[in-house]
């Protein structure tokens, strides 16, 4: 298994109407067909004209220059970038690879602009439709798919599926699946419009609020997951292959003091930047080569965990902002970026999997459609029921044409036995009760005939959505996405020759400079001299360039470190006040037994109960508790438990009073 770094592009948006009216400047200058981007110092012109007049500058900043594996500028388009990075990553998938992009940076750098797009410019996960199904579109009959779909979010380290809006989902892991998210909801696929409603009904019910950034910043991490399943058949035996593909839109990284953010809006920055921050430690750790991975400090870390350092093709896009306001957000994220694509990822393709359900849904397929033939061979069911129709319809005509005699009902029958023959009379009722039975007969044929029915009805119907869920390329041919798919590998081909061109320009000016630096001749002392001197000077510029990533390094883990007392604080008020509830409300002996009783389960991250028959009891029996307060706002007096009386002092009093502040709830959640 060879190893594949992480993929990294950096796309840098236009300036915003904001910035603008600030008097900010552009300090972003990215070279596409060189994948280098540099960022000039807010303040390097005044820097360059103290320099001309002789002045010393202490703490000078230089610009920076990173490469990366892709850069795109203002004038991008969502398209192109795609075919150009995404397309090769959602390939993979294809091939029965894991796959991952995610798209990091500031808040209101064009994030979620870049993954999901806007209608006339979508972004990387609607394009990733079309590739999948382009794809799908092309294989031999012999290929047969099975493609799921799911849309969660991770707000406040919490995970809400966004489609059918169940919260709190547990993250297990096993051998067979991994790292996985449970009680998952998971939509079959048959068609690109099937994933895009799931990615329509999903992106409405993100977790979304205003701040001084961002007029619709996204308070929480989205990722959209797609499961492709391929069976295809070779020398008569199933091989099946399964990619799984992760579009992760990161929620941005934030400083209070620029976004404003008070209340819940604080709470969530202070979660968003914590999950960022062991984001980045993870990376770090990784690049390290460390021994221990914290994959498990955070939610997301741990969904990541296969994308990060295991088994999976990855791709990061960096969203920076041109903005001399944000010159160190933008130079923060670089260095992010500038770390990840160090990390070594071993993908593999996943070749016949324990949980792929394609074979399931096979079979399941061949056994209905055995049960619905054999239904309409005993269609030969309804026939013969249809015979055995007629047959007493029949019965029931001839019974009444040989006895030559008129209808006659019941009332008529009695008449006849007190005026006429008895034995005629009873003849009659023998042949009515007969009428009477196959009628009942009649009926009851007729009602099994009905249910047959029905059943192949719903065999019918159940098997025509198997059917449906497990497609083929021939049952998605079709002129007009014939027509996209060849523009499409048009676009792809040429975008191909455009990087191999780019490839080979950088490789060449690379060589050049290296013929140039062997074959450099002076032609006296003194030249020879600048140009040691040049190279002193370069010297100390990187040397000048890692004191003040150094530096800004520092401050940076300064601002994390504020961010995570805050965090802190805030966590140790909401403990505060449940220890307050606890100790008011709940004897001290009561508290023991569940102390005793109740776990954390690593593993599933969550607490356990080891006696949980007991605990409802202790539930039943906490109705007969009654709490009397007194006027005021503190605490109960006398607490009762089952008639015994148990003073205050049996409780803990808390040292202080808590003023705790009512939030105001601004989160919009639903469409």
């Amino acid at each position: 298994m060879s190893a594949d770094n992480v993929k990294v592009i950096i796309r840098c948006r236009p300036f915003n109407q904001k910035e603008k009216l600030e008097g900010a400047h552009n300090v972003v200058f990215g070279n596409h067909d060189m994948a280098q981007v540099t960022v000039n110092p807010p303040d390097l012109e005044e820097t360059l004209k103290k320099k001309q007049k002789g002045e010393v500058i202490m703490n000078e900043r230089v610009p920076r220059t990173f490469t990366f594996d892709g850069v795109f500028g203002e004038e991008s388009k969502n398209l192109d970038m795609f075919i150009e990075s995404f397309r090769p990553v959602v390939q993979a998938v294809c091939q029965g690879y894991n796959a991952c992009i995610f798209a990091y940076g500031q808040t209101g750098s064009g994030k979620t602009f870049t993954m999901s797009g806007v209608p006339g410019n979508v972004g990387c996960i609607p394009n990733s439709f079309n590739c999948i199904f382009d794809y799908m579109s092309t294989q031999p009959d012999t290929v047969s798919f099975l493609l799921k779909a799911s849309y969660i979010e991770i707000y406040n380290e919490k995970i809400r599926d966004l489609v059918t809006d169940q919260n709190d989902l547990p993250v297990k892991e096993n051998k067979d699946r991994g790292v996985y998210v449970g009680n998952l909801s998971e939509h079959m696929c048959s068609t690109e419009a099937d994933l895009q409603k799931v990615m329509d009904d999903g992106y409405g019910n993100r977790s979304v609020a205003a701040t001084k950034m961002n007029a619709t910043s996204s308070r929480s991490h989205n990722i959209f997951m797609v499961r492709l399943e391929q069976c295809e058949v070779v020398n008569g035996k199933d091989s099946i292959r399964v990619g799984i593909l992760n579009l992760v839109d990161l929620a941005g990284s934030e400083r209070q003091s620029k976004t404003g953010a008070e209340g819940d809006r604080l709470k969530e920055a202070a979660a968003i930047n914590l999950s960022l921050s062991n984001l980045g430690i993870v990376i770090q750790k990784l690049v390290d080569q460390a021994t221990h991975v914290p994959y498990r400090d955070s939610i997301l870390t741990r969904l990541l965990q296969n994308s990060l350092g295991g088994n999976s093709k990855t791709l990061m896009m960096a969203a920076i902002n041109p903005a001399s306001t944000n010159y160190e957000e933008t130079m923060s994220t670089l260095r992010y970026a500038d770390q990840a694509k160090k990390i070594k990822n071993k993908p593999k393709v996943n070749e016949d999997p324990k949980d792929a359900q394609i074979r399931e849904m096979r079979d399941r397929i061949k056994a209905l459609e055995a049960q619905l033939q054999s239904a309409m061979a005993s269609g030969t069911i309804s026939e013969a029921n249809m015979a055995a129709v007629k047959q007493v319809m029949a019965g029931i005509k001839n019974m009444g044409q040989e006895s030559n005699e008129p209808q006659v009902n019941v009332e008529e029958i009695e008449e006849i036995e007190e005026v006429e023959d008895p034995e005629e009379a009873e003849k009659l009722r023998q042949i009515n009760e007969q009428k009477q039975s196959l009628a009942e007969q009649l009926k009851q044929k007729d009602e099994q005939a009905n249910a047959a029915k029905v059943a192949i009805e719903e065999m019918k119907a159940q098997l025509a959505q198997l059917k449906g869920a497990v497609v083929t390329g021939k049952e998605l041919e079709d002129s007009n996405r014939e027509k996209e798919r060849l523009l499409r590998e048009t676009r792809v081909k040429l975008a191909e020759r455009q990087e191999k061109e780019m490839m080979l320009k950088r490789e060449l000016q690379k060589r050049e400079e290296e013929i140039a630096e062997k074959n450099k001749t002076y032609s006296s002392v003194k030249e020879e001299v600048q140009a040691l001197k040049d190279q002193i000077q370069k010297q100390k510029e990187k040397i000048q360039a890692v004191s003040q990533d150094i530096e800004m390094v520092r401050q940076e883990n300064q601002r994390q470190l504020s961010d995570l007392d805050a965090q802190y604080d805030l966590t140790n008020r909401s403990l505060l006040l449940k220890q307050f509830m606890i100790e008011t409300f709940i004897p001290p002996f009561e508290q023991a037994k569940l102390e005793r009783w109740i776990h954390f389960d690593d593993q599933n991250n969550c607490f356990t109960i080891m006696n949980p028959q007991r605990i409802k009891t202790m539930l039943s029996d906490a109705r007969d508790i009654r709490v009397q307060f007194p006027r005021g706002n503190n605490a109960a007096e006398i607490v009762q438990v089952k008639g015994v009386d148990v003073t205050n002092n049996s409780f803990t009093k808390p040292q202080k009073k808590l003023q705790m502040e009512m939030p105001e709830q601004q989160t919009v959640r639903g469409k």
